[in-house]
């Protein structure tokens, strides 16, 4: 059995495509790979969150081949397997896992920062809106951990959740661009802001459009045009059923046309 022989297996197989990588680049976004390595040899793995486990490594094609149908079976009723919802992009499809586990540090540090601004409130005890701001930050960003650390939940929430943060910043940073000048020029004109005040406003002003601009095109817009990529597909869909509809019906009068003709 060969690579070509594997895949025409696999079709007949009720498994979501997505879950499994033949001799492409390594996919680490819960897919079982069978890849040729450079020394000729062949490995197949499972890749997910940017680590390869149930790894093994054969002399020939064939072999692997075998092995990657014995481990589909074994997996086959299992979480890995799970069909995957079509929106999945899997943008951790190359990542490595030291690149996942800093991701992972650095929403760690923010989930303690959350907690240290919140215990600081509690500690000077007051208990304003600065500590909900903090008790907000904590929770999210201890969701926001969870959800990375479980694939399988994170694909829900790459799709759901991130889209409102994205568009959240990017309306905080639109809101500023307009709102902290509106709020700070009569008092600096007025000569009741300090110096030091003043210097730091007008070189945090840029900032907020930049953020507003930068979230937008670098976060928002890959969900924005999926979004008009969905919206146009159901369109096209609908058209198509329409258009199909419409023949069926002109189909069946033409024949009903037809057996009247035939009659008389």
């Amino acid at each position: 059995m060969d690579i070509d022989q594997l895949e025409s297996e696999l079709e007949n197989w009720d498994i979501d495509p997505q879950n499994i990588n033949l001799n492409g680049p390594a996919v680490y976004d819960g897919c079982f790979n069978l890849i040729r390595c450079k020394d000729g040899k062949w490995e197949i793995f499972y890749g997910s969150l940017g680590k390869k486990t149930l790894h093994s490594i054969f002399d020939s094609e064939e072999q692997a081949c075998l092995a990657f149908i014995k481990l589909l079976q074994e997996n086959k009723n299992t979480e890995k397997l799970a069909d995957k919802p079509k929106y999945w992009k899997g943008y951790r499809r190359y990542a490595s896992s030291f690149q996942v586990y800093c991701v992972i540090g650095i929403l760690v540090v923010g989930l303690l920062m959350g907690l240290a601004g919140a215990g600081y409130q509690i500690y000077t005890r007051e208990i304003n809106f600065m500590f909900w701001i903090f008790v907000v930050w904590t929770i999210s960003y201890g969701a926001i951990i969870f959800f990375y650390c479980h694939e399988r939940l994170y694909e829900i929430f790459e799709h759901l959740a991130e889209p409102v943060i994205y568009f959240s910043i990017m309306m905080f940073c639109a809101a500023c661009t307009f709102l902290v000048p509106f709020f700070n020029i009569p008092n600096i004109m007025a000569s009741e802001t300090p110096v030091y005040d003043t210097v730091c406003l007008i070189l945090i002003e840029p900032l907020f459009p930049l953020g507003a601009w930068g979230t937008y095109r670098f976060l928002l817009k890959e969900y924005v045009d999926e979004l008009k990529e969905y919206i146009r597909s159901k369109k096209n869909d609908a058209d198509d059923e329409s258009g199909s509809t419409y023949d069926k019906e002109y189909e069946k009068e033409l024949k009903s046309m037809r057996k009247k003709s035939s009659i008389e």
